[in-house]
């Protein structure tokens, strides 16, 4: 209730069903935007397809659409949410305006939620990009020990080989 009071009482557009853009043109575009992005976007990224076809069991492939959706959804919201938060904070006068809106979730979340809370989110963040970074090492070395061989003139025929 506070938060929206603090951007009703600076904006009313800020708690409206369009936002401030105010076009619902606009807000369809930006809906159109976030559907491609986490529906496409996410699908064709090169460390998560590598992850698929390392799959033995493609039944439980079914299971990733749904955890994908759920997990997009709440993580969105909680941006959305703590993005709200922090502009209606700074309306409020209760923190000082930010030099950059992409600061503000770090800066929520260090400052506005408990310590244990702040620490399992950056060790959250942390976690996703080393597991993206492994990913994209392991793409690497898989292209280098199959893919230069090959250019060579020397392509691996025996399976064990190439994955020993």
């Amino acid at each position: 209730g506070t938060i929206t009071r603090n951007l009703a009482s600076v904006d009313p557009a800020l708690v409206s069903p369009f936002g401030a853009i105010g076009v619902p043109a606009a807000s369809a575009f930006t809906a159109l935007a976030w559907w491609i992005l986490f529906s496409i976007g996410s699908a064709g990224q090169p460390h998560l397809i590598t992850k698929f076809y390392m799959s033995r069991d493609l039944t439980i492939l079914r299971w990733g659409a749904p955890i994908a959706a759920i997990s997009y959804g709440i993580s969105s919201m909680i941006a959305f949410s703590a993005g709200l938060s922090m502009r209606a904070a700074v309306e409020g006068g209760t923190i000082p305006e930010l030099r950059s809106a992409s600061i503000a979730a770090p800066v929520f979340v260090l400052n506005q939620t408990p310590g244990v809370v702040a620490g399992l989110v950056l060790a959250a963040l942390l976690a996703a990009i080393m597991s993206t970074s492994d990913s994209f090492l392991n793409i690497g070395a898989a292209a280098v020990s199959r893919d230069l061989p090959r250019a060579f003139g020397r392509p691996i025929d025996d399976e064990t080989t190439e994955l020993g």
